[in-house]
């Protein structure tokens, strides 16, 4: 995964888009979806080895592998959200795209709940 490979494909997306805009509008959102897309896909590749990684940090640390588990998975969702949001947002469907926002950080704190759970417990000993 190279940064100039990423950045060559989203500066020709830009300059494509840019180039059909005035004339065909539709087919400017789709390259720009199209340019986020190849670079999401390319970009993904990479995520196994932190993901790797970060699983041998927490077992060499003796940190629960269902919190690990948990903060991947939140991560995951902020990310996801984040990359929907922009495509959303790019094809000028704004409404949608704070729904889904709403949505990622409700499903976050779903996903988060049982950490700050035990939280309470812990601090509730302490008490």
């Amino acid at each position: 995964m190279d940064i100039m490979q990423v950045a060559a494909i989203g500066i020709t997306a830009v300059f494509l888009s840019l180039a059909v805009k005035r004339d065909m509008p539709v087919f400017s959102s789709f390259i720009a979806l199209s340019a986020g897309l190849v670079i999401f896909f390319y970009t993904i590749d990479g995520l196994g080895s932190v993901i790797e990684v970060l699983s041998k940090m927490a077992e060499e640390s003796g940190i629960s592998k269902t919190y690990m588990t948990l903060v991947m998975k939140i991560s995951a969702t902020a990310y996801i959200t984040q990359f929907v949001c922009d495509i959303c947002s790019d094809a000028g469907e704004k409404a949608v795209a704070n729904k889904i926002d709403m949505a990622g950080k409700i499903i976050v704190a779903v996903i988060s709940s049982p950490v700050i759970l035990s939280l309470m417990e812990a601090i509730l000993k302490f008490l």
